[in-house]
């Protein structure tokens, strides 16, 4: 079925692979800010350790972005329609409306109890998103991307996808499964409503090969282009999308706003909206939406229902406080659109930053139209299960509704316990909030603890990867932490701190001497080897930003252990009043840099320490990783360093300005003492 005014899927294509896609192939191209997303979670089952580790990623990438001044949007949510959702709130003996409320409610108490910012929190059942659903499908069948067909092919229930005989294979059993999954597959011939990716291969293979760094790391960007080029050489360009589900298999989920379709229009039957074409538009709805009532109005007013008409309807959105909405936004960038500048973008016009600087803003976006700045997205974060759907399906849908694409599109892998993959049926799934609010753990020594929330947020990006899986292990969470934080930080922070180095609690004054070019040199060291920190947080590559913090630290415990300051102090034989003062300073310079670079991985811990050193909280991005030394010149334009200045070291329960190491960082407890026989 073609409707009036659109064109040919093979003129579409072509234009889109030259013209308006050359607009979208501008790598890296945004003109007001960032939008850092998680995907949206499925909600036919509870959060687990592997959710939380992509929205950490998401929260460090978006923390780091904000603390180099970028004005960020970052969003997550549930993924709430689909087969497996029904089944489960069958299941649950609720309707699935409630169950769907219930499980959302349970990922978003997760992700505020582990600290994960966020600006918006979407729900695919919200009415916003249904209405950015219906938008995106009808600009689809306009453009002439979306016919009704039949659909013969693998189908996987578990994965809710139709698959190709190249991503089928022989399983365990002797049945088929999906290669990718693992789950068991059906033959399945059905009457549904069909997306021309045949047509859209090309243009998204030419999209990678333009923009190489899209896809991180590496490995994954050469799975995603081996699979279009394999595809797009098959006999029919590897064959279109299925993007729609008789209603009758899949009640639960959006109908499709072509309410009818049968083979060759012999029958009619109810259809649902494919769950990703569903899943997927939620990037669009969290980045404003398609207020589809009011682009009908327009488009009325305009007189047709023609392309240039729609695209003319929907930048003529505009919000109650005359801002224009960021669906107006997003369509007039797609296009490119340069007049989308114009518009008042300005981080003034954002609701203000809560008292973390690192962290989201105070007031959620999505609770009205707000100035638009977000499109296209920065990063989209995502597990390596859903590859194909992030970088073949999803850039094919923008493309062929004319949207500027993706800057980056990041691939985690998958955290396993016991290094195997985490299953219900093998007792083996890590659940966050048990972990630092259930029973205590009990250790191979016998010591038992609760980890903190900070020392899973550090072990998570220590421990997780890119390019491969990383294993769960409570053992390894305990060192990392002992290690890392409290060992090499916290203790650090204790010992330099204590009332006999530092009687006064403020920070000590090297005098005019200053410091000596070897506590120069340490803190340069430092710093260069904290300053690949920001960007390796921004790209999610937290591991490399946890290596680099540790060392950092590293470089300062041995610094202070060479230099003895204890031998320096007043009474001793070797005490040096003006030298313990610059080796002290040095110290605790090194640590305002290091607790800076760890804000966003554990923004809890880090602000603590900063707080304790006295940082102000505007001085905590990384426009502030310079070291000072303490020189003269210094004391006028850092004023807020200044020596002398008292640092926040009073202990509320002694009134003791020395402020113990647990009380910023809580080391595991000891194994317990053996009784003697």
């Amino acid at each position: 079925m073609w409707r009036r005014g659109a064109r040919s899927a093979h003129s579409a294509s072509r234009s889109l692979g030259r013209g308006a896609a050359g607009r979208a192939f501008a790598c890296g191209r945004n003109h007001f800010g960032s939008l850092v997303s998680t995907p949206i979670f499925y909600v036919n089952g509870t959060a687990h350790v592997g959710h939380l580790y992509s929205a950490l990623l998401a929260d460090a990438s978006a923390r780091s972005r904000r603390m180099a001044g970028e004005p960020v949007v970052s969003v997550t949510g549930t993924d709430e329609h689909g087969l497996k959702v029904h089944e489960a709130s069958v299941r649950a003996g609720l309707p699935e409306l409630d169950f769907c409320t219930n499980v959302s409610r349970s990922f978003r108490e997760c992700f505020d109890a582990f600290g994960v910012g966020y600006d918006a929190y979407i729900r695919t059942t919200d009415p916003s998103h249904a209405a950015t659903v219906e938008w995106l499908w009808t600009r689809l069948a306009k453009r002439g991307y979306i016919y009704e067909g039949e659909h013969s092919g693998w189908y996987c229930k578990s994965d809710e996808a139709f698959l190709t005989d190249r991503q089928v294979g022989p399983g365990p059993d002797g049945g088929l499964v999906s290669l990718d999954s693992g789950h068991p597959v059906e033959w399945l011939s059905e009457p549904n409503w069909m997306f021309r990716l045949s047509a859209l291969r090309g243009p998204v293979l030419e999209w990678l090969q333009r923009c190489p760094d899209v896809i991180q790391p590496a490995s994954r960007r050469q799975e995603v282009l081996a699979l279009l080029q394999a595809e797009a050489e098959a006999e029919g360009g590897g064959g279109d999308l299925s993007v729609s589900r008789p209603r009758r298999r899949v009640p639960w989920g959006l109908a499709a706003p072509d309410r009818t379709v049968g083979p060759a229009g012999s029958a009619t039957e109810p259809q649902t909206v494919y769950v990703w074409l569903d899943a997927l538009s939620n990037y669009l709805t969290v980045a404003g939406g398609a207020p589809a009532a009011a682009a009908a109005e327009a488009a009325a007013a305009c007189g047709g229902e023609t392309d240039a008409a729609g695209d003319e309807a929907f930048s003529a959105v505009i919000g109650p406080d005359g801002h224009a909405t960021a669906g107006a936004a997003v369509w007039a960038l797609a296009r490119g659109d340069q007049a989308g500048t114009s518009w008042d973008a300005s981080p003034s016009q954002l609701p203000p930053l809560a008292a973390d600087p690192t962290g989201p803003r105070a007031a959620p976006l999505a609770s009205g139209p707000w100035p638009a700045f977000a499109w296209p997205p920065a990063a989209h974060i995502v597990g390596k299960d859903i590859v194909r759907f992030h970088c073949v399906y999803w850039p094919a849908f923008l493309l062929a509704a004319g949207l500027a694409l993706p800057k980056s599109v990041v691939v985690h892998g998958h955290f396993t316990a016991g290094q195997r993959k985490m299953s219900k049926s093998l007792g083996n799934v890590v659940s966050p909030e048990a972990l630092v609010s259930g029973a205590p753990t009990v250790f191979a020594d016998g010591a038992e603890w609760l980890p903190p929330v900070s020392a899973v947020r550090w072990y998570l990006a220590a421990r997780g990867g890119l390019g491969s899986d990383g294993d769960f292990d409570t053992e390894d969470l305990r060192a990392r932490w002992d290690k890392d934080v409290v060992g090499g930080v916290g203790n650090l922070f204790a010992r330099l701190t204590g009332s006999a180095l530092l009687p006064a609690g403020q920070l000590p004054d090297p005098g005019q001497a200053g410091l000596s070019a070897e506590d120069e040199e340490l803190l340069r060291r430092v710093q260069e080897e904290l300053s690949s920190v920001p960007a390796a947080f921004a790209a999610c590559r937290t591991g490399a930003a946890a290596t680099a913090i540790s060392a950092a630290a590293g470089h300062l415990n041995v610094f202070v252990t060479a230099q003895e300051p204890w031998l320096l102090v007043p009474g001793k034989p070797t005490q040096d009043a003006q030298r313990l003062a610059a080796v002290i300073w040095t110290a605790l310079e090194g640590l305002r840099l290091v607790g800076t670079a760890m804000q966003p991985a554990v923004p809890q811990v880090a602000g603590k320490l900063l707080d304790a050193l006295a940082v102000p909280a505007d001085k905590r991005s990384w426009a502030d990783m310079t070291p000072l030394f303490a020189r003269p010149a210094e004391r006028e334009t850092h004023a807020w360093r200044a020596p002398g200045l008292h640092l926040n070291l009073a202990d509320p329960a002694s009134g003791s300005h020395k402020r113990p190491a647990t009380l910023l960082f809580s080391r595991s407890p000891a194994a317990p003492k053996a009784r003697r026989p």
